[in-house]
This record gives structure tokens, C-alpha cells and sequence, in this order.
């Protein structure tokens, strides 16, 4: 299939591979040509402040360390308190994985996927 800017209503196509190439035309008024102008961008909000939290939270852990930044970016608002009436109460069962622990030390906490390894979780093995 192909196009061509010279008759931008037609379309070029084979049925088949080895077909002659055909020629098929979209506009039923060749002297009315649609708009050149692409539609209004809209603007996605955003993940609100909990979401972002909760994928960092919960989901990071089960990231590969390559995609951990892509999927469960580490938050640049402050985590939601259990006072917002909008938001759910996010867990904080793993001591060890807390947004303040993470903070202080700088690092992500380490996967509980068993086939997911970091490198240092992979040199302490290699010893």
C-alpha cells in the first residue's frame, strides 16, 4: 500500500503480493479536501499524588532495575496523608522499602522478585 502527495485521495494497494497494483479513492468530492489542521492537544492531568506513590511503593519491587525509573519513578510531591479525603491510605508494611528509609539512603529497595536480581543482589551471589 502506498500514497502519494500528488493525489492525496488516492490510495495505491495489491490484494495479493504477486497482484497488479490497484488504485482505490477515499474522498467521494476530489474538490473537497478535508482540513490541513491537526485537532486540539489535550493534556493529560497527570497520575494524582497516591498513584504515584503506590506504584513506587508496591509495583517498583516487581520492576526489572532497568525499568524501575520508567514505571515507578520515585515521587517529587510528598506522599498523601490518611487526612486526604480524596486519597486511599497507602501501606507502610515494609519497613525496610518506607519512603523515608529510601530517602535517606538514596537507594531503591531491593526486588522480591526471586528472577528479578539487582547487581549488587548478583555480586553477593557470585562470592
Amino acid at each position: 500500500m502506498r500514497f502519494s502527495h500528488d493525489e492525496p485521495d488516492i490510495v495505491y494497494f495489491k490484494p495479493y503480493v504477486s497482484s497488479p497494483e490497484r488504485k482505490f479513492q477515499l474522498l467521494k468530492k476530489v474538490d473537497i479536501l478535508p482540513p490541513g489542521l491537526l485537532p486540539t492537544v489535550i493534556q493529560s492531568p497527570g497520575l494524582t499524588p497516591y498513584r504515584q506513590w503506590y506504584l513506587y511503593k508496591k509495583i517498583c519491587e516487581y520492576c526489572t532495575p532497568s525499568t524501575q525509573d520508567i514505571v515507578a519513578l520515585k515521587p517529587t510531591v510528598d506522599q498523601p496523608t490518611a487526612n486526604d479525603s480524596d486519597n486511599e491510605e497507602i501501606d507502610n508494611e515494609a519497613p525496610s522499602t518506607s519512603a523515608s528509609a529510601v530517602a535517606k539512603s538514596g537507594k531503591r529497595p531491593a526486588t522480591k522478585n526471586p528472577k528479578v536480581q539487582t547487581k549488587n543482589q548478583k555480586a553477593s551471589k557470585n562470592k
